[in-house]
């Protein structure tokens, strides 16, 4: 049977119920480094000293975790 995930941002809590289920969560913990980005970030400025985020890095973990998803999902 299908799982129930709260609507939030918190990457670290989502990737704690997936792991229940799945392998995939302990290769995508590095991110939990972008939570900060998904919602405090995203409506007020970056504070000084916070560090830019290397986009094409995320941009590769996120295809990399996306296909990680589509093959589980083919296989259950």
């Amino acid at each position: 049977m299908g799982s129930e995930y709260p609507f939030t941002h918190d990457l670290e809590t989502l990737l704690d119920l997936v792991g229940e289920r799945t392998k995939v969560t302990d290769e995508w913990r590095d991110l939990i480094d972008y939570a900060p980005f998904a919602v405090q970030h995203r409506y007020e400025r970056l504070g000084a000293g916070v560090p830019a985020i290397d986009r094409d890095e995320a941009i590769r973990c996120l295809d990399l975790l996306l296909d990680a998803v589509r093959r589980q999902v083919k296989e259950a």
